[in-house]
Formats: structure tokens, sequence, C-alpha cells
């Protein structure tokens, strides 16, 4: 092995040495590759056993830095004279210096990721509260004036304001019925359509000036007074283009008769005697600690036959009196 050694990296232009590698090849029983070149080439160079991994170095400087590279005709044995294979010397040291000196990878390839699953269904969401019942509208309150209303033992009943234009309006407006004043009942038949703060004033002026008149000076107690309709859209005294009358907002009525105990009726522009005459008189001034105006018969031609009492707002604190 040393001669082969010498001859493929000696001179190559002896022939003898030559046929003397050649005559070794045939005696070595190993297989002709790559690496076994290198080691019957370089390694038998230093008594290495030729089956020992080459020394890629060692081959390197004996064998790649000679001037000239020779091809080697190796025999593989029993095979006659006829050449197997042939390599040239550098690919012999570069197989050797490749092939031997690799180095393992650096770490084991890590198997593919887990195929994620299905993503788990989404939790079904939870059917929404029904929203509450709305409540049932309550009924109105009774207001406050409806409330003294019935604590004076009025017999009244709540109604609409009339659609009449944004110069005639009532408030609150009421319609009264009746009275008990004094143990007995007034009615008011014409059912008079009025404001309820004008409805608390005529009801105390019954019960608390008319009733006790009546059975003073007429000698009987009062049972009704007509108060014609109440509340009507119009100008004072019915003048055309004058300012609108307090019948216009439900604040005035108008007394034509009053009626008494034992069915006698006593109209108040022609009262029947004396003692009727003195109760309508006494009424009418009394009428002025209650009501804002107040015009009767003597006062003009548009009040010769009834009382007109209202609450329209008088003056600058509005509690000026007009009594004629």
């Amino acid at each position: 092995m040393d001669d082969l050694a010498e001859t493929t990296c000696g001179d190559p232009k002896s022939s003898d040495r030559r046929k003397t590698s050649e005559q070794l090849a045939l005696r070595q029983v190993v297989p002709m590759t790559a690496g076994s070149v290198g080691s019957s080439a370089c390694g038998a160079s230093h008594g290495r056993d030729v089956r020992q991994p080459p020394r890629s170095d060692v081959c390197r400087h004996r064998l790649c830095g000679a001037r000239h590279l020779q091809p080697v005709t190796a025999y593989a044995a029993g095979a006659g004279r006829g050449p197997v294979r042939s390599l040239s010397l550098a690919a012999a040291c570069f197989a050797i210096a490749t092939g031997a000196a690799a180095a393992p990878p650096a770490s084991a390839p890590l198997p593919h990721p887990r195929p994620a699953g299905p993503a788990a269904p989404s939790p079904a969401p939870e059917p929404a509260a029904p929203e509450p019942a709305a409540p049932e509208p309550a009924s109105p309150a009774p207001s406050t004036c409806h409330a003294a209303l019935s604590a004076l033992a009025v017999r009244f009943a709540p109604a609409e304001a009339p659609s009449s234009g944004a110069a005639c309006r009532i408030e609150d407006p009421v319609r009264l019925e009746a009275m008990r004043a004094n143990g007995t009942e007034i009615v008011w038949p014409d059912r008079p359509l009025v404001s309820c703060g004008f409805a608390l004033v005529l009801a105390g002026f019954t019960r608390d000036a008319a009733q006790p008149l009546a059975r003073a000076l007429a000698g009987r107690p009062l049972t009704a007074f007509g108060t014609g309709g109440g509340f009507e859209c119009r100008g004072r005294n019915r003048a055309a283009g004058a300012r609108i009358s307090a019948h216009g907002q439900g604040l005035a009525v108008d007394i034509a008769w009053f009626a008494f105990e034992g069915g006698v009726r006593e109209r108040v522009e022609a009262p029947s005697g004396e003692a009727m005459s003195r109760f309508i008189g006494a009424l009418r001034k009394a009428a002025c600690g209650w009501f804002t105006t107040v015009l009767g018969p003597g006062s003009d031609a548009a009040h010769a036959d009834h009382l007109h009492l209202d609450r329209e707002p008088r003056g600058r604190n509005g509690e000026s009196r007009l009594c004629q």
C-alpha cells in the first residue's frame, strides 16, 4: 500500500511503479470506492489499516499536493484484466474531504404539528329575557280642585275642553249638576260648563250666602236656580269686535231665576213681592265678596233680566271688583 501511495503522489512517469500498484490493487479484496481509494492511496503511507476511516488532511497533503494528478485504474478481484472503474485523484480527494467529514444533523427533525381539530362550537346564546309588559295606563288622578268639589258635596262630571279656537279656552272644565247645602239639595238644571276653579267659588257662594239668605229673607230654602250654559265663546255683551267675555273662559254664569221649596219660582227681573225683592238685592250685594264682576238689572241693557257673576281677574292683582 505504501507503494500505491508513492506511485499516486510521486512521479507520474514511472511505469514500473504503476505496474506494481496495479498488482497490489488486484490483491485487495475491498470494493473500489472513493473511500477505499483514499484509504489505499493515503492511509497506507502512514501504516494504517485500510479499513480505518481516511484522514482527509493527510490525503490533502500526500495526494493533492502533487503537481500532476493521474487517474487510478482499479480492478475487481477475479474480474480479469479489464478496468472496472476509473477515478481521478481530485474526485477521490473531494469525496474523502466531504463525505468523511460530514457532520451529523444538529438536531433530529421535528414531527409535523398535529392538525388543529375542528373549533369547539360556540355555546348557544341564552334566550333573551322577555321584556316586561308595559303597565296599563293608570286612570288620571283626580285634581286637587276635583277633590275640593267633592268635599263640598258637589255632584259634577269632568268634561272635555271645547274646541273653540285659541281665543276661548277653559281650564279643567267640569259640568255642574247639584250640591247639598244645609241639608237641602240645590240643583243646577242647566248643567253649566265652567272651569273647576269657578265651580268651587260658585259652590261656596251657594252654600254660605244664597241658601242662608233664602231661608232668612224668602222664608223658605232654595232648591234650584238657573245659570245658563256657562261657557260661551263670544265678546262682551255680545258686541262685535269686543273683548272676549269671561264666559269664553268658563269663568261666568248668568242667573235668571230662583226656585224655592214648595215649587215657588221667582224671576230676577220681576220679583213677586217685597220679600223676594229683598232677597235678590241682598244676594246681589253678597256676590261682590265672591266674584270680581257682578252686574244685573239697572247696570245696563245687556243685564236687565239676570245677574251676571264672573271671576275674571281685574286690576293689577286680579282681585279688583266691579259691582253694579
